[in-house]
């Protein structure tokens, strides 16, 4: 989460990537945090491999880890694709999906200028 809190500037379409650690075993993922629920899509909840809101098209990738140890973690990788211009903010919460949101929850954040 080295880049937590920075400010990046990418063009309209211009992808990005952003690494973090993680372990599905746990029932815990990653997903895009949007200001209104209502424009994300059943999958960004956690359970599918792409999921958008009004300002980002994310796409993810895990890597598992090097162990054969059970319930090692390994690294969600995600390809984050800007669909407008403008100053977003982009904001990972990690979580159980079937869990009320935790106002405490693990967030990744940064805030993206798109040209």
């Amino acid at each position: 989460m080295a880049d937590n809190g920075k400010n990046i500037s990418v063009a309209v379409g211009e992808s990005f990537e952003v690494e973090l650690a993680s372990n599905p075993t746990t029932g815990f993922t990653w997903a895009l945090e949007g200001n209104d629920k209502k424009q994300l899509p059943a999958e960004a909840t956690g359970g599918g491999n792409s999921f958008s809101n009004n300002h980002f098209h994310v796409k993810r990738e895990y890597i598992h880890p090097d162990t054969r140890l059970l319930g090692a973690g390994g690294t969600d990788r995600f390809r984050v694709t800007p669909r407008v211009p403008g100053e977003h903010e982009l904001v990972l919460v990690y979580a159980r999906s079937w869990e009320a949101p935790d106002p405490n929850a693990k967030r990744f954040r940064v805030r993206v200028r798109v040209a």
